[in-house]
């Protein structure tokens, strides 16, 4: 779970980053294409699933960079005591590294979305009435 040095190389965290993070990405586009009828769509995928699949980047990125600042900030001894398993604090420390990583990711994935290419995800999020609520 957390470790106070890693001797996995950076290139080697982002590479199962983005191999984890590009199936669920591609999953969740196939789920929306079957619950929505526009699977067989080949303009809607185009549209979509290069931005869905570049947020989940982000995510997974944000999620690796949370947790090692978190890894950063511990001390190894409070490292140790969350990594043992068994208690409710690894658990709460893991989805607080989610939860954080999520936002972080689809904050920045927005943001840039929103300077390189004009098109803003923000407002198409809050137009929604689900954000709304």
């Amino acid at each position: 779970m957390l470790k106070k040095t890693r001797v996995e190389p950076l290139w080697a965290q982002l590479a199962v980053g983005a191999a984890l993070a590009l199936p669920i990405g591609f999953g969740m586009m196939l789920v929306n294409g079957l619950l929505t009828g526009r699977v067989s769509d080949l303009g809607w995928w185009r549209a979509s699933l290069r931005f869905n699949l570049y947020s989940c980047l982000f995510v997974a990125y944000s999620m690796l960079a949370v947790r090692r600042g978190i890894e950063k900030l511990l001390s190894p001894a409070s490292i140790d005591a969350l990594s043992e398993g068994g208690n409710w604090r690894g658990t709460l420390v893991i989805n607080a590294i989610a939860i954080a990583g999520v936002v972080l990711g689809v904050t920045i994935s927005f943001t840039v979305t929103w300077w390189l290419v004009g098109w803003n995800p923000w407002a198409a999020f809050l137009s929604n009435g689900i954000a709304k609520t």
